[in-house]
């Protein structure tokens, strides 16, 4: 969008706001007034009605306490009782017949009387028209009669409005209770009086074309709707959504929508009937000269728009043709191939022509910088030429620094590795070195448990040779007892056979003696034979015995030189070890110097590294560099290139 078509735009706004803002203005003022107009015809409408009912139950109650009043009804006795099936059967009393003259008259004279009725605390009832099947009725049970009985003594009330189907009316009944000269409550008389004159006034009104004024009793029946006769004696909260609402609401005006139609309502009370007015129009129709006003003046407004826009188009054509003469000559100028010394005509002294003296002075000081930007432009492309010509050398110098940086890493890195070779075999050397250590000492130790052991043999030997010398002694002690039991054996067969001999010439008395000297030979006998064994054992247990001595003797010596060995052994193990003991602190001592020059070649190896990684980056910088020098070489002979297309 060019600066004329912005000009006229604001043109025509600043025309049209104002224009707008007053419709708008004008607009919500005739609804506001359409509004009051309804309030105000609506409320009109309703105070007469109200005014005209109020006017008409005035005479109704009036009447009432007239005829409560009235002796022949205060002071009536005797009525007929129709509370009996067979009521229809009794006459009627003479008090019955004068309340019904007086009854007639009452209606001649006000012909909006439906009915009359008259009930007696007694049951007693009289009623106006007369019907003469009436049985089974009782008026103390009627709600009538009961409401005048509950209301305050001296007051008159109306009861709810109701439908009489047999006449198609609505009725309202006004009842008063009377009492006796003492003032005790005898009866209700009460008169129904017919809306119908009423409801078809109300029906009558209209509120504009579309508006109809609807009657509701307080309980919230429906007494009259114009629009819908259905409705009638019905509860408006039952009716719809928008009589719903419409249930809900207070005095004052609304909007509700009823069937998809929206309303505007006037809702107004009676307080001295208890009733509730409802004034209903149409929304559209109340708001019909609003719209329509609406309508012209958008289209005024649209108009005045236009004539303004063509307007503002005039005034912007002026005002642009300078600015467009200024471009034009801006453009000449940008598409003239860079021609600084061309100038801006300066016409008259209105900003156009303040905007292009400045702008002659501004391509003047361009002039002078474009010839500032050559001299530095030529001074740039020789020192580019310089820094590319030392960023190659330095680049030359950085490739051969690396590759011998490479060289030394590669040398010093096969240098680590045979030094970690090394110490690893330095380590092996210590780690067998303290297993040998450990198997000496392990195995001294054995030799001398095997010394203590052989030691504990010989003692052993020596004590089993001494019990065994000392059993053989005993062996040759047992042989003297054996040789002593020998002789006492053969003293003892000898003396036997003394025995025998003695027997034998002892003859007979002698037999006895000579049996028992049979069994003490025999018994020597077995003795000398036991002890001959005994004898032979114990000579060979003396040879053996003395074998086994004599082995033993042998095992001793054996065992001594034993000992002999394995103290020289012993002390063969004692050499290994201070010769293993000196190998291991060498190979220690050969394994710390090897991991502290492992230490040392891995932190030369970290520096080299780090000199290579340096080394890498100087190159890759001395790259850079050089390209940079070169950018900056094309960059400079463009740079002067650009300049060059100006003509200064």
């Amino acid at each position: 969008m060019n600066i004329k078509q912005k000009l006229t735009w604001v043109f025509a706004a600043i025309a049209c706001l104002p224009v707008v803002m007053v419709a708008v203005l004008v607009v919500l003022n005739l609804r506001s007034a359409a509004q009051a107009n309804f309030l105000d015809s609506s409320g009109r409408e309703i105070r007469q009605i109200d005014n005209g009912m109020k006017q008409f139950f005035e005479s109704i109650r009036q009447n009432v306490e007239y005829l409560a009043k009235d002796p022949r009804i205060a002071s009536v006795k005797g009525l007929k009782n129709y509370t009996a099936a067979n009521a229809e059967q009794t006459p009627v009393s003479e008090a019955d017949q004068r309340l019904q003259i007086i009854f007639d008259r009452f209606a001649e004279t006000h012909p909006t009387t439906a009915s009359i009725s008259l009930g007696l605390n007694d049951g007693g009832f009289a009623g106006w028209p007369d019907d003469p099947k009436m049985a089974s009725y009782d008026p103390r049970v009627r709600p009538w009669y009961k409401t005048a009985m509950a209301a305050a003594s001296g007051l008159t009330v109306r009861t709810g409005a109701y439908y009489w189907a047999p006449d198609d009316m609505v009725l309202v009944s006004t009842v008063r209770a009377f009492a006796d000269a003492s003032g005790n409550p005898v009866g209700v008389v009460g008169v129904d009086v017919s809306l119908k004159q009423l409801t078809e006034l109300v029906k009558t009104i209209k509120l504009g074309d579309s508006g109809y004024l609807m009657m509701v009793e307080a309980n919230g029946n429906v007494l009259v709707d114009p629009a819908n006769p259905q409705n009638s004696f019905k509860p408006l909260a039952d009716l719809g959504p928008g009589y719903s609402d419409l249930a809900k609401t207070g005095d004052g005006v609304t909007r509700i929508e009823i069937d998809g139609v929206p309303y505007m309502v006037n809702v107004v009370s009676s307080e001295s009937l208890g009733w509730r007015f409802i004034g209903l129009i149409k929304r559209d129709e109340v708001m019909a000269q609003a719209t329509s006003l609406t309508w012209l003046i958008a289209m005024i407004a649209a108009v005045l728009a236009i004539v303004f826009a063509i307007v503002g188009a005039s005034f912007a054509g002026v005002i642009v043709r300078p600015i467009r003469s200024v471009a034009n000559g801006l453009q000449e100028i940008a598409e003239g191939e860079g021609d600084l010394t061309r100038e801006l005509e300066v016409r008259g002294k209105d900003e156009t022509a303040t905007l292009a003296g400045w702008f002659n002075q501004f391509l003047g000081m361009i002039a002078q910088l474009m010839r500032r930007i050559r001299s530095a432009s030529s001074d740039l492309q020789e020192v580019a030429a310089d820094t590319s010509q030392v960023a190659s050398n330095m680049n030359n110098a950085a490739v051969r620094q690396r590759e011998a940086v490479e060289l030394v890493s590669t040398a010093f890195n096969e240098m680590v590795a045979t030094s970690n070779e090394v110490a690893r075999s330095c380590s092996r050397a210590a780690s067998s070195a303290d297993v040998g250590y450990r198997e000496v000492h392990d195995g001294q130790r054995h030799i001398g448990e095997a010394t203590g052991s052989v030691l504990k043999l010989s003692e052993d030997l020596q004590q089993s040779a001494c019990t065994m010398q000392m059993l053989e002694q005993d062996s040759k002690n047992i042989n003297t007892i054996l040789d002593t039991i020998r002789s006492i054996a053969e003293q003892t067969n000898l003396l036997a056979l003394n025995a025998a001999i003695e027997a034998a010439r002892a003859g007979g008395q002698g037999r006895g003696f000579a049996v028992v000297a049979d069994e003490v030979r025999a018994l020597a006998r077995r003795t000398a034979d036991s002890t001959g064994e005994i004898d032979s054992l114990l000579g060979n247990f003396a040879r053996r015995t003395k074998e086994v001595t004599q082995q033993m003797q042998r095992s001793l010596e054996a065992s001594q030189i034993s000992v002999e060995c394995i103290q020289q052994a012993s002390d063969s193990f004692e050499k290994i070890r201070d010769s293993v003991d000196s190998i291991r602190d060498q190979n220690a001592q050969i394994s710390t110097a090897a991991e502290e020059q492992h230490q040392v070649a891995e932190d030369i190896n970290q520096h080299i590294a780090q000199i290579h990684a340096d080394a890498l980056l100087v190159e890759e910088f001395a790259h850079s560099s050089h390209s940079g020098s070169g950018r900056l070489t094309e960059i400079s002979g463009e740079m002067e290139k650009l300049v060059g297309r100006f003509r200064l």
